[in-house]
């Protein structure tokens, strides 16, 4: 049963992202497709709720900025992830009203720091008209925090329906299509297949899925912003290692190891430094428990080895992918390649995160406690080619910032910071004390190791004030709170 899930989520994610690939490269019914797409969507919606839930998250795992199909109004792009969204509103706004209005998540234990959160956000949306922020930057800069009302759209749904089960099989189905996704690309790009290199480039660029950019010779850098779930999955599967490998059966352990080899294979290859210090991060909770619990040191010592096995194992599917005898692959340095990744000056985008560094500063301090709103800019100068084509000089003005945590504290202020972080630190606090109660459970422990690493990539790259970060908190939220 739970792999008849697998095999179902596995063929339909690959069905979606291949149609989406064929119809942007015609165009032509891009509209049409999208208007059917959403028409689907919203008859499965009420016939079948469970599925319709089953297929928005697969598209929040796999879709980056959520764009794999859209409609075009003369520029202004509406996404499948936006419709879905609405969909789904709507759908539990008809199920709200037969309850008289009242959603099950009056009785949250975190209805409280979620509550002061959400009046922060509300402030940072009062402050940025009262400042005079252009309205198409305050709705461009706010609305991907509107799918916070998933935190109530899920939470009511998910207690009727049970479907956790259903969601991890569908979570491991989009884990392992984004790794054979990101090698098959490294493979046409390593390989330079023209008739599928240019295509590809301009569906995931377009499309927002991501970025491929040649680091060295022959090696490619093939970043998805949905990557995000490959590190989450990565500090899941690497917890469930340490912690709870020996009450597994044999075959669960051999395919945690290839989710651990797939996980870290990808997370390297996507050459982020945010993710790499997003996966150390995950560490000392880790450590922490391994010596909490008492795990004897051949254990300890035994699970380490197959965790460097399978990062080893990580570079050498990377290795064979490249050097694939066919075609001709011509020659390019592993080592080199992520030896100059790891200076964190060279690189142009480093560069221009580190130029953006003291004027995001400034702006904070000018407003420290409320903040300046949401749709505030900022100026800087940037090295990125792309920008550098339009401004020779480089200077650059916009509200979406490379540094997330700050880009928080620019629009909400200190005190919506602290109202964030009690949410997220209370949710890591129930998801500890889940473990100690019931330490059979690993799942609430390795759900917090999520967390951990979210927040931590947040830093660097803003994912808590995007639907992707927003998205694995509201489900650690609901689990957490299931009982």
């Amino acid at each position: 049963m739970r792999w008849d899930i697998f095999r179902k989520s596995m063929i339909f994610i690959i069905v979606f992202e291949l149609l989406s690939f064929i119809i942007y490269t015609t165009q032509d019914v891009a509209n049409f497709s999208f208007l059917l797409l959403a028409a689907l969507f919203a008859i499965i919606a009420f016939l079948n709720l469970p599925l319709a839930i089953l297929i928005a998250l697969a598209e929040i795992f796999i879709g980056g900025m959520g764009y794999l199909f859209y409609y075009d109004l003369g520029g202004a792009q509406i996404s499948i992830r936006m419709a879905f969204f609405i969909i789904l509103l709507a759908v539990w706004i008809v199920e709200l009203a037969k309850k008289r209005g009242i959603t099950a998540f009056l009785k949250s234990k975190f209805l409280i720091p979620y509550t002061v959160f959400f009046t922060f956000l509300g402030i940072g949306l009062i402050n940025a008209f009262i400042r005079g922020n252009g309205i198409a930057d305050i709705f461009l800069d706010f609305n991907a925090y509107l799918f916070f009302a998933y935190l109530f759209i899920l939470y009511d749904f998910l207690k009727i329906h049970d479907l956790w089960k259903q969601i991890w099989y569908v979570g491991i189905a989009c884990f392992g299509w984004l790794a054979t996704k990101t090698l098959i690309i490294l493979y046409f790009f390593s390989h330079g297949i023209e008739t599928a290199v240019w295509p590809i480039y301009h569906w995931v660029r377009n499309t927002g899925i991501g970025e491929i950019t040649l680091m060295t010779s022959n090696i490619y850098r093939v970043f998805f912003q949905s990557h995000i779930y490959s590190l989450i999955g990565l500090a899941i599967f690497a917890t469930i290692l340490f912690i709870y490998r020996s009450k597994m059966s044999r075959l669960d352990k051999v395919l945690l190891f290839r989710l651990l080899v797939l996980g870290s294979a990808t997370v390297l290859i996507s050459l982020s430094r945010s993710f790499w210090a997003g996966a150390l991060a995950s560490l000392p909770l880790i450590i922490f428990f391994v010596f909490y619990n008492k795990i004897a040191l051949t254990r300890l010592l035994r699970r380490a080895f197959i965790g460097l096995m399978a990062v080893a194992f990580a570079f050498l599917v990377l290795f064979v992918v490249v050097r694939f005898p066919f075609p001709d692959p011509g020659a390019g340095s592993f080592g080199s390649l992520f030896r100059d990744r790891t200076n964190v000056s060279d690189e142009a985008a480093a560069a221009s995160r580190w130029n953006l560094w003291p004027e995001l500063w400034k702006g904070i301090l000018k407003e420290p406690v409320l903040g300046q709103g949401f749709g505030a800019k900022i100026t800087y100068i940037t090295d990125d080619p792309r920008i550098r084509e339009v401004s020779p000089t480089g200077e650059y003005t916009t509200f979406a910032f490379e540094w997330g945590l700050l880009d928080i504290w620019y629009k909400i202020g200190l005190l919506g910071i602290a109202a964030y972080l009690w949410v997220l630190i209370s949710v890591s606090k129930e998801g500890i004390r889940q473990y100690l109660k019931d330490k059979d459970n690993v799942m609430p422990l390795a759900l917090v190791s999520g967390l951990i690493v979210l927040f931590v990539a947040n830093f660097f790259t803003p994912y808590l004030n995007h639907p992707l970060g927003i998205g694995y908190l509201i489900l650690t939220t609901i689990y957490l709170d299931r009982n």
